[in-house]
């Protein structure tokens, strides 16, 4: 092929994939650039997995990065914040090798992504996915998130269930505890398990499932609210409970997402 010919068969290979990039971008559409190129938040335009799904998660979402941090697309390059000793990042470490975060009750360590708003009630549900595997011997209530405004308002917590292999999960609206769910024994030390908590605000209906254990419940509906604390690895309690844990993935939505 002629290198002129060449040049527009490029372009207009490139031209095509613009204009299938601007129209293909709706929920329902499973086609290959629907995840990679889908336009994010903050002008961030690469792997948008929620594209299929939602388009409105990318506005509202938190979850780890790389710096290390616990935070939005909004703010991926900002400082981190949260503890004097970060928890480290292995780059090679996780279930699938892309990467986790440890985090050590000995050094006080976690992670905070600020003030938040969640709007659960007005966007329809809650959303929190995390992959974890607990490192060390159990400590007391170990938190993985721990969401709110103090101990007791407006806060959600997924943590250990004492110094046992539950799995624990409460929920508050404002200073009122209104939900609270603990699943069979399926903590594992050493053990990568994939947690993920769900709540659809149009049936109240919860879900917790943790390596495919599943425990299911219609219960009290939560409302919105505006948290000002955000942390992974911390309560907000006096005794500020730490995890000791490597965390591969954390991610955090006002909104009901069913895959």
């Amino acid at each position: 092929m002629r290198p002129q010919l060449r040049l527009l068969y490029v372009l207009l290979l490139f031209i095509t994939r613009v204009v299938h990039i601007s129209t293909q971008c709706t929920i329902g559409y499973t086609g290959p650039d629907s995840s990679l190129w889908c336009t994010c938040n903050a002008g961030y335009t690469g792997r948008n997995v929620f594209a299929p799904y939602s388009t409105t998660v990318c506005t509202r979402f938190f979850g780890l990065t790389k710096n290390p941090s616990f935070e939005s697309v909004a703010t991926r390059n900002n400082v981190a914040i949260g503890s004097v000793i970060l928890p480290t990042y292995n780059p090679l470490g996780g279930p699938n090798g892309n990467g986790h975060f440890s985090f050590d009750r000995t050094k006080s360590q976690w992670l905070n992504a600020g003030s938040r708003t969640l709007n659960i009630a007005t966007n329809g549900g809650f959303t929190f996915v995390a992959v974890v595997r607990l490192t060390a011997l159990p400590g007391n209530f170990e938190r993985i998130i721990d969401l709110g405004s103090g101990p007791n308002s407006n806060t959600i917590i997924v943590c250990r269930s004492g110094t046992s292999n539950i799995l624990y999960v409460k929920f508050w609206n404002g200073p009122t505890a209104v939900n609270e769910f603990r699943s069979q024994p399926i903590l594992v030390q050493n053990v990568w398990l994939t947690i993920t908590v769900t709540y659809l605000a149009s049936t109240r209906f919860y879900q917790v499932n943790g390596n495919g254990n599943i425990l299911n419940n219609v219960a009290t509906a939560l409302t919105d609210r505006t948290v000002s604390v955000t942390s992974l690895g911390k309560s907000q309690g006096v005794s500020n409970d730490f995890l000791t844990a490597d965390v591969a993935g954390c991610f955090v939505v006002d909104e009901y997402l069913g895959i």
